[in-house]
């Protein structure tokens, strides 16, 4: 976030005497979470988290995620407001269809969402195409493939998304809860 300082002049230089502060944000919208290895019910189950990081609705209608299809697949949000300081749910299946609790909304349903489980670079942009945020190239960061699946998770201060110290494995046991998931078992 940069925060600048701005005040009006008149031809003569004499400055005016309110100034406005704005704050400009490199990344409003994180790449935040990623079931990239899908749910215990289900290996297409695969989702992408977004998160905006802040005080400003933002409206994603023509944001789109390059390499969340197939190889590299770009998948593109029709229509969608992330609230401020909340999160947007991009997924294979609805969650009445979904290992997620019915009561999380997914908010963009689309049968192009396919990852490999190898891992592969994300990369999210706005709707004129500007680069906002991507995930480290070549292997996930983090998340685990196992009879537990547990998903990556970008840390708290969202830093730069490329590198691999960006993120961490979902390990909290209250994350492995029916407040996320239909059931309490294999998910986190």
């Amino acid at each position: 976030v940069y925060t600048f300082t701005i005040q009006a002049l008149d031809e003569t230089g004499n400055a005016s005497s309110t100034s406005k502060i704005v704050e400009v944000s490199t990344r409003p919208v994180v790449i935040n979470e990623i079931a990239w290895m899908g749910t215990a019910s289900s290996s297409a189950d695969e989702w992408i988290e977004l998160r905006n990081t802040t005080s400003e609705s933002v409206d994603l209608a023509g944001w789109k995620v390059d390499g969340l299809g197939t190889g590299t697949t770009t998948v593109v949000i029709p229509s969608g407001t992330l609230a401020p300081d909340s999160f947007f749910l991009v997924g294979n299946f609805a969650s009445d269809a979904s290992a997620i609790s019915d009561a999380i909304t997914v908010d963009y349903v689309t049968t192009s969402v396919s990852l490999v489980n190898d891992g592969e670079q994300l990369t999210l942009k706005n709707a004129t195409d500007t680069l906002i945020d991507q995930t480290p190239v070549g292997a996930w960061a983090a998340g685990e493939n196992t009879a537990t699946k547990k998903s990556m998770e970008r840390n708290s201060a969202p830093g730069d998304g490329t590198l691999a110290g960006s993120w961490h494995t979902c390990v909290d046991a209250g994350c492995n809860d029916t407040a996320y998931w239909d059931a309490e078992d294999a998910n986190y």
